[in-house]
């Protein structure tokens, strides 16, 4: 019995893992999809543009809060969630990154005040042990990848 609770807690955790991985990417892919489809509607001419960036990652955040919103009030499984979970986590943290990405010690306080207070809301809220993993696991990944010069 005992080895079964871990095999699924370790199946679990890879779905976490490959299912967030998948809609991060998914994710990124609509917002880079969103501002070529601004500059392709608005026939935006060649140099730099940088409020078709910004205006399609707030429609993005946009987009993601009413879906975080929606998911999080559903009836769906609490593995599905905590797979979603990624993306909201990420979207943050990565814009966090790039807005402050100037102070890289501002940033990464940031990020982590950020993740406390989701583990803080998690701990008083009793949420199971998925939503901890999928938190961590995103902070850990991105600040791992961040460490190693990774750029977004």
């Amino acid at each position: 019995m005992l080895k079964n609770i871990w095999i699924k807690r370790i199946g679990s955790a890879l779905i976490i893992m490959l299912g967030g991985f998948f809609l991060l990417n998914l994710a990124f892919g609509i917002f880079g999809g969103i501002a070529a489809l601004i500059t392709l509607i608005g026939k935006v001419p060649e140099g730099p543009n940088v409020w078709i960036a910004q205006f399609a990652s707030a429609i993005g955040f946009v987009v993601i809060a009413l879906l975080t919103w929606l998911i999080f009030k559903s009836k769906l499984p609490v593995l599905l969630k905590a797979t979603y979970l990624v993306v909201p986590m990420a979207a943050v943290l990565v814009a966090c990154g790039a807005g402050l990405y100037r102070w890289p010690i501002l940033s990464y306080g940031l990020g982590t005040v950020l993740v406390l207070a989701l583990l803080i809301v998690f701990y008083i809220k009793k949420q199971p042990w998925q939503y901890w993993f999928a938190a961590i696991a995103m902070a850990l990944t991105l600040a791992i990848f961040t460490l190693l010069g990774g750029e977004i």
